[in-house]
């Protein structure tokens, strides 16, 4: 998991830096060089005259720094194309964000069924997102002061995904994190979005 992630995202970022008129507060950022971390999660064997079953699921943590980084550039990038800054008109956006998406899982199911003459198997592997919503408090601030605070709030929109036909682990997994990505993206620009007419 870690390859795949250093492959997608490249070295683990550093935390970047907030903008002239957004500054942006997360939660303690990982400072392992890790992408992410994973251990066992529950595993089952169901073995019988005629069928067997079996179930192994390994639990990943992306390093905290892939999201924040991502979320800061979206909202930073996406600010400016809305024209943020000339709506605040010279006050300052603080926002404060507690927990972001980080943590799935992959699970391996293998079935066999016996019969008189064959037997047949089945095998396959499917990634769950562990959903995060995204929660947000927010201050508009003049001369350091609060001039208005609020929270908003956004949907996790991360879906399972099951592994294709001919479908490699490393291609799924890597169609995986591409979509978080992508997901990420979209609900920090929501967050914006939902901001924006409050001012």
């Amino acid at each position: 998991m870690h390859a795949l992630l250093k492959d997608l995202h490249g070295a683990v970022p550093n935390k970047l830096k907030s903008s002239d008129y957004i500054t942006i507060k997360t939660e303690s950022i990982s400072k392992s060089e890790m992408a992410s971390t994973s251990q066992k999660g529950g595993s089952k064997f169901i073995p019988a005259i005629f069928y067997w079953k079996s179930e192994q699921t390994i639990v990943s943590d992306l390093n905290s720094a892939i999201p924040v980084n991502n979320v800061t550039t979206t909202i930073i990038n996406y600010a400016n194309t809305k024209g943020l800054k000339q709506k605040l008109n010279g006050q300052k956006l603080e926002l404060s964000f507690g927990k972001l998406p980080e943590i799935f899982t992959t699970t391996h199911k293998y079935q066999m069924f016996f019969f008189v003459l064959f037997y047949v198997q089945s095998e396959y592997y499917f990634l769950t997102p562990q959903k995060q919503d995204i929660t947000v408090s927010y201050k508009i601030l003049k001369d350091n002061l609060p001039t208005k605070t609020g929270f908003v709030t956004v949907a996790d929109p991360s879906k399972s995904i099951r592994q294709k036909i001919f479908q490699s682990v490393k291609k799924m997994t890597w169609n995986y994190l591409e979509d978080y990505d992508t997901n990420v993206k979209a609900m920090s620009k929501e967050i914006i979005d939902k901001i924006i007419p409050e001012i």
